[in-house]
């Protein structure tokens, strides 16, 4: 027993002896990092503030970069959810265009080939040359005989699409767009035996489309667009890549006859870059650019009809 007594004392004398130590060390680190701090300096001290500083901005531009980006998203999961309705929306009636025409005293009907009505109007059937216009999808076409002002030398055919105008039923999608307008040139050649087509926007493409057939003298494209896919990306921007859309109604290249020349027509400045691609797109095509400027669209529709 009195041999594990004294190993123990010595162990215990140890331990004092490491304590001691450590409490009289202690004040002398303390020393020495106050020295190193001084010979450091201030500009030490608000160098690693800075860093700090840069480090909490660095953690908080992330957490705002995700958040964006979790927006962002959203966003363009939404449009693609919604794709049918921003490629094919349903046009609202132009109320004021549809009484300066006097809507119902030109007003006629073509049956498509699911029995479905489109109502639309035929202006002066008297007239010498007949213009079968495809409107824009989120346009009313009276508007453009509104526009037209009824001009006397033309006969305007032109028809709202499936479920637009407010008087059309049925619903747009891409699965009839081209189907459609096949059917409405028909109608028009019902009414007459050679007709002009025209388009603007995304009507554009259907008048183009229809551009080979024999019974078509000439075609206008009024701020043509390339593509329904162009036209939304050129909307939206950033927020509906061109890649991610999946609408494919676009101008084709046109098998055997065209007309003599194809018109487009610089309406809006906005829609510029738009044109640019059509222009390109048809490439050697027989091309007159027209710039609407000022005047109406009547004062530069009624002279191409006069043209060799």
């Amino acid at each position: 027993m009195s041999y594990l007594d004294s190993n123990q004392d010595k162990q215990i004398q140890n331990l004092l002896c490491y304590h001691y130590t450590i409490a009289q060390s202690s004040p002398n680190i303390e020393k020495k990092r106050e020295m190193k701090s001084e010979k450091r300096g201030p500009f030490y001290f608000w160098g690693m503030k800075f860093l700090l500083f840069l480090r909490d901005a660095f953690f908080k531009i992330l957490r705002l970069l995700g958040i964006v980006a979790v927006l962002y998203a959203g966003i363009v999961v939404y449009l693609m959810l919604s794709e049918r309705r921003t490629a094919f929306p349903r046009a609202v009636a132009d109320s004021k265009a549809r009484t300066f025409i006097e809507a119902s005293r030109y007003a006629a009907e073509c049956r498509l080939q699911d029995g479905l009505v489109l109502h639309g109007w035929d202006t002066h059937p008297e007239a010498p040359h007949t213009l079968v216009y495809f409107p824009d999808q989120n346009e009313d076409a009276a508007s453009f005989l509104a526009d037209m002002k009824l001009a006397k030398s033309i006969r305007s055919v032109a028809f709202n699409y499936r479920g637009s105008g407010g008087d059309n039923s049925g619903t747009p999608s891409e699965k009839f767009a081209m189907r459609d307008a096949e059917d409405i040139l028909k109608c028009a050649l019902s009414l007459s035996g050679s007709v002009s087509l025209a388009g603007r926007g995304t009507g554009a493409i259907y008048a183009f489309n229809l551009a080979a057939r024999p019974e078509v003298s000439r075609v206008i494209l009024i701020d043509p667009v390339p593509s329904i896919a162009a036209a939304i990306s050129d909307k939206y921007r950033v927020l509906f890549p061109r890649f991610l859309i999946r609408t494919q109604t676009r101008l084709e290249t046109v098998p055997g006859r065209l007309p003599g020349a194809i018109y487009i027509i610089e309406d809006r400045t906005e829609k510029r870059k738009l044109v640019e691609e059509t222009k390109q797109f048809i490439g050697s095509l027989p091309v007159l650019p027209l710039r609407r400027g000022g005047g109406t669209l009547e004062s530069v529709i009624q002279p191409l009809f006069t043209m060799n």
